[in-house]
């Protein structure tokens, strides 16, 4: 945490967050993460775009472990079913599933669905 605290760009309206991700992690410093988290009575909330500042990893005893530390807008999440309608027919589909988005069509419109606000 320290040498992203470090690495900020931004003041007091951006985070800072972190997550870890268990095996192989392709995540990279300077890529963009969305994250979506789900809430207990089974709705999710996606978080707007992060900055990757810095990643770590720690060898587990099974498997790797990757600290990911992130720079987000503090800006409220946005409900996963209110922003699939937003974006267009496929898009729940697109937003259930992990990793890279390799749709840029569908990338851009996510990322302008925050750069409006």
């Amino acid at each position: 945490m320290k040498i992203a605290k470090a690495r900020r760009k931004h003041g007091r309206s951006y985070v800072l967050d972190d997550y870890f991700s268990v095996g192989k992690n392709i995540i990279q410093v300077g890529d963009k993460v969305i994250q979506i988290l789900e809430q207990p009575d089974g709705s999710r909330l996606i978080d707007a775009p992060a900055d990757v500042l810095h990643t770590r990893t720690w060898k587990g005893k099974k498997w790797p472990v990757t600290f990911v530390y992130l720079e987000r807008p503090d800006v409220r999440r946005t409900r996963l079913d209110k922003l699939a309608r937003r974006l267009g027919y496929g898009a729940k589909k697109k937003l259930h599933r992990d990793g890279l988005v390799r749709d840029g069509g569908f990338a851009e419109k996510l990322l302008a669905n925050w750069s409006q606000s």
